[in-house]
């Protein structure tokens, strides 16, 4: 045994979760990020959702060239949330995060996130800046969600009134506290997963790593969203409802993080972030008309003028 193997094995274990189906050029990408990062302690897993490309290739590839990959591959398609799920129940690290298999990461992603994140034994959640891809073209900077306070509630309706984009859903956390949240098939899922989260432990984010995320996905419009986890188009009339309705079902009775709490204490805390969540969201919606309206105008006056 070498004197770097031996020095691995005694860090924690790092799982890096990706769920895939049907990108096999752009899989490649993300799994060598994966496993070239400069912490060494981590297991690569992917779970191949019934491709009919060449993922499977891709991943067999990769496993000869580097035994810290895992590849599960399902006869039948079973949904993207279904797909997520496998990859954290399949890990066997302390530290868990997902990527998705389009995104990439910076080489010392988990090496910083993992360093605050076991100098916070307070802090839940730590991940990277996210940064937006189109085409090959960096086009925006995501959102930075930066939660601390001693209180759970506090934390919860500080995260809920900073989410945007939610990058921070791939950052890493301890896959204890990860597997007490689940993954719903619902609009914002992911932002319940968080919340359950922000109810654990503060939310960072760094600026000194990234994570690159491709634009375009199912995650590019509502519709889209239920189209790919299979939902009634009705819920994407009004998204803003939509989402505030499952924040506040969550908080109310369904999430198991908040069980040890009193029934008149959920009750009040879902009304209160129901009504925050759908204010929040449609003064942004309105906001984002308003300026696409006056850039409209703007884009016409300029073509009129003599």
């Amino acid at each position: 045994m070498t004197t770097e193997t031996a020095k691995d094995d005694q860090q924690p274990l790092v799982s890096i979760g990706i769920p895939t189906y049907n990108r096999a050029d752009s899989l490649a990408r993300a799994i060598a990020s994966a496993l070239n990062q400069s912490y060494r302690s981590i297991e690569v897993i992917v779970s191949d959702n019934a491709s009919n490309d060449d993922t499977e290739l891709v991943c067999r590839q990769a496993m000869q060239r580097d035994p810290r990959l895992r590849f599960q591959r399902v006869q039948q398609n079973q949904g993207p949330i279904s797909n997520f799920r496998e990859v954290l129940r399949l890990a066997s690290g302390e530290y868990f995060m997902w990527l998705s298999d389009d995104d990439w990461l910076d080489a010392d992603y988990v090496a910083e996130c993992l360093s605050r994140l076991r100098a916070s034994p307070d802090t839940s959640l730590v991940g990277g800046r996210p940064q937006y891809i189109r085409n090959g073209r960096p086009v925006d900077v995501g959102s930075t969600v930066r939660v601390c306070a001693v209180r759970p509630w506090q934390r919860v309706f500080s995260y809920y009134m900073q989410v945007a984009d939610n990058g921070i859903f791939y950052g890493l956390t301890r896959t204890s506290q990860l597997r007490k949240v689940p993954l719903r098939r619902e609009i914002a899922g992911d932002w319940l997963l968080v919340g359950g989260l922000a109810y654990q432990g503060n939310i960072e984010t760094l600026n000194e790593v990234t994570v690159h995320r491709a634009l375009g996905g199912a995650s590019a419009s509502y519709a889209k969203i239920c189209r790919t986890l299979g939902l009634p188009r009705r819920h994407a009339f009004v998204p803003e409802l939509t989402v505030a309705l499952n924040v506040a079902r969550d908080v109310m009775v369904r999430g198991d993080v908040f069980a040890a709490c009193r029934k008149t204490e959920r009750m009040f805390w879902g009304s209160l972030l129901f009504v925050a969540v759908c204010g929040r969201l449609l003064a942004l919606t309105l906001w984002r008309r308003l300026i696409k309206s006056f850039h409209a105008l703007w884009c016409h006056l300029r073509r009129v003028e003599p």
